[in-house]
């Protein structure tokens, strides 16, 4: 009778997993935006300013610990620090640097930041 029970919970668990889950309904398309007027963002002339960059945060981002490791990979090999496009061409995919800012690496640190 146990036996019975058992092969009967099993098999209706078995049951259950193997259905196809049901396709999610589509998501409806945003409506267009109206052109809004001059905000806080914008400079008078209408073209958008770049938005804010919270630096310390960027700097302390997976790409920026990943830069940091070449940088010290790369001290320890040629007793030198890099120079930024050395140190581009070694990663491997783009670096996220904000609009008005660029690439230093700081020589006592040994760390890769950002500046104006």
């Amino acid at each position: 009778m146990n036996r019975i029970l058992l092969l009967i919970a099993v098999s209706v668990c078995l049951a259950a997993g193997c259905r196809k889950p049901k396709p999610a309904p589509p998501a409806p398309e945003p409506a267009p935006e109206p052109a809004a007027p001059a905000t806080k963002s914008q400079t008078p002339g209408g073209t958008p300013r770049p938005a804010a960059v919270n630096i310390p945060l960027l700097e302390t981002s997976v790409e920026f610990s990943d830069l940091n490791g070449l940088v010290g990979g790369y001290y320890e090999k040629h007793k030198r620090l890099p120079t930024v496009p050395e140190l581009t061409k070694m990663y491997y995919k783009p670096i996220p640097i904000p609009e008005g800012y660029k690439l230093v690496i700081d020589p006592q640190s040994k760390q890769v930041k950002l500046v104006r």
